[in-house]
């Protein structure tokens, strides 16, 4: 049974897609998304995992942002908050700017240093 899924697999993504469509695709992340999609319409029984962790993400630092979260969801903290976190990181980073300055990022290094010694 594995090798029929498999030769379909390989069969629809033949027809399917091409390199020309993915590199049109514009970006890595569109190329991803766009595979998924081919994957959640051959694979119905994933479409909600697959849209839920690609597809509803413009982004992967959206989709980075989700997964961390649903991982690090807690009593304490909702993952919807530390979502936000990881968003706000991921966006000061991507403009250019750390989450913390270089001096911060060396005092925090010596901290560090200090601390295991």
């Amino acid at each position: 049974m594995n090798s029929r899924i498999n030769s379909r697999y390989a069969r629809e993504l033949a027809e399917e897609s091409n390199i020309a469509d993915i590199a049109s695709a514009g970006s890595l992340w569109q190329a991803i998304r766009h595979e998924v999609k081919l994957r959640a319409d051959f694979e119905p029984i994933m479409s909600t995992f697959f849209h839920a962790t690609v597809l509803n993400h413009d982004t992967f630092e959206g989709a980075l942002s989700f997964l961390l979260a649903g991982k690090l969801d807690s009593p304490v903290v909702s993952s919807m908050a530390i979502r936000e976190i990881i968003d706000d990181d991921l966006r000061h980073r991507v403009e250019g700017r750390g989450w913390v300055d270089e001096a911060e990022e060396e005092e925090i290094r010596a901290a560090c240093f200090d601390a295991i010694e």
